[in-house]
């Protein structure tokens, strides 16, 4: 995706987004190259690298949600995913950031 687009998505200011970027592609997690559509744009891509290591983060986090979630019930599990949610929404426009 669009370097633009991804800052958005990941809630990162612009000089920070540039940053996590340049360290991404020097550990050869995300390729950068210009957008063939529009050269005054980048594309960041996964690697097979970062591909693998997402897969990994995602199990991980997967299971640390289970854990924080295993004192609760269905019903209480969706009313905290729920609440969540709201709050995320509420705050949305402190957070600077585009669907």
């Amino acid at each position: 995706m669009n370097q633009t687009t991804l800052r958005s998505r990941a809630r990162l200011d612009r000089s920070t987004a540039a940053d996590v970027i340049r360290r991404l592609v020097a550990r050869r997690l995300v390729s950068q190259v210009k957008d063939p559509g529009d050269a005054r744009r980048r594309v960041v891509r996964l690697t097979s690298a970062g591909r693998a290591l997402y897969a990994e983060a995602t199990e991980r986090a997967v299971e640390v949600n289970e854990r924080m979630l295993e004192g609760l019930d269905t019903t209480e599990r969706k009313q905290l995913v729920d609440s969540l949610k709201s709050l995320l929404e509420h705050h949305r426009g402190l957070l600077d950031y585009q669907d």
